[in-house]
C-alpha cells in the first residue's frame, strides 16, 4: 500500500513539473516573439474625451508608413482593435482628432487564463510599452489605453 501511495505522489509531482515547464516554454515564446503580443489582436481603448470621434479621424500607421486597418467594437466607439501583426521594433503612430500618439519599445509577456471559456489557455500580451516618451505597464493584456493627457 505504501508503494502505491508513494508511486501516486511521484506521478503527481512529475505531472506538476511537466505543466510548469510548459508554462515556461510558453512565456519564453512570448518574450522572444518578433510580433507584438505574439501576433494576436491588439485593442486600443480610448478615454471618454474621444466619445465624439469620427471614424474618419482615426489613422493608424507604423514606422515604415504601413497604414493599418482597424475594427470598431460595435458596443462602444471608444474601443477598436488591430488584427494585423505588428513588429515589436515598430513604432505605432495613432492619430485621433488633433492628438498624435507614438507607441513603441514593446515588451511581450504571457499569462494563463484563469476564467471564462479560455480558462487554462496561455495567451501572449504586452507587458509594457512607451507611449509618447513615457513607459506604461500594460500587465500582459493586449490593450493600450490612450487618454487625452498623454
Amino acid at each position: 500500500m505504501k508503494k502505491i501511495v508513494l508511486l501516486f505522489f511521484l506521478v503527481v509531482i512529475i505531472v506538476f513539473f511537466i505543466f510548469k515547464a510548459n508554462d515556461y516554454r510558453n512565456a519564453n515564446k512570448c518574450s522572444s516573439s518578433e510580433y507584438v503580443a505574439n501576433g494576436e489582436r491588439v485593442w486600443i481603448r480610448l478615454d471618454p474625451y474621444f466619445k465624439n470621434l469620427s471614424l474618419k479621424e482615426i489613422k493608424i500607421k507604423t514606422s515604415n508608413n504601413n497604414e493599418y486597418d482597424y475594427k470598431i467594437d460595435t458596443a462602444n466607439n471608444l474601443n477598436f482593435y488591430i488584427d494585423s501583426k505588428i513588429l515589436v521594433e515598430d513604432t505605432l503612430t495613432i492619430l485621433l482628432k488633433d492628438k498624435i500618439y507614438k507607441v513603441y519599445d514593446f515588451k511581450n509577456g504571457g499569462q494563463m487564463s484563469n476564467a471564462g471559456q479560455d480558462k487554462g489557455n496561455f495567451h501572449c500580451g504586452i507587458l509594457n510599452a512607451v507611449i509618447n516618451g513615457k513607459v506604461y505597464n500594460l500587465y500582459g493584456y493586449n490593450e493600450i489605453f490612450l487618454g487625452k493627457d498623454f
